[in-house]
């Protein structure tokens, strides 16, 4: 991506550790009040190795935010309609306050891409976040 004044960035897996203590670093203790997550994985063409790709991202992406986010802190996280996408709404459920589905205008008809979109953190032994 092109720079953005004011904004930094991290590129690589998140999920490997060094880059995940990379972001915690540049976070410097402190906590963001928004997670965006766009991370899509390569299309093989198989819908259900496709979907439980995406899944695990979603996933990963949630649970990143649960370390990340203020109480109240919003997550926006791309996701594949399919079977697995109601396991994962559920889990959005436990750990937010609202929650909706939304599909990009920008999307083609035939595209399974939709965002959910996740206000207010919920903190404490209910949203099963803790570390």
């Amino acid at each position: 991506m092109d720079a953005i004044a004011g904004v930094d960035f991290v590129q690589g897996d998140f999920t490997e550790r060094d880059v995940f203590e990379k972001l915690m670093e540049m976070m410097g203790g402190g906590k963001a009040d928004l997670v965006i997550s766009d991370m899509a994985p390569r299309m093989s063409g198989v819908v259900s190795r496709d979907q439980a790709l995406a899944l695990e991202l979603a996933e990963a992406a949630l649970k990143v935010a649960g370390c990340l986010l203020t109480h109240h802190g919003t997550l926006l996280v791309k996701v594949f309609e399919g079977e697995t996408t109601t396991a994962f709404r559920h889990q959005v459920q436990e750990r937010f306050e609202r929650h909706v589905s939304r599909k990009p205008a920008a999307s083609r008809n035939e595209s399974r891409e939709r965002y959910v979109i996740a206000t207010n953190l919920l903190t404490g032994p209910q949203s099963g976040l803790e570390k």
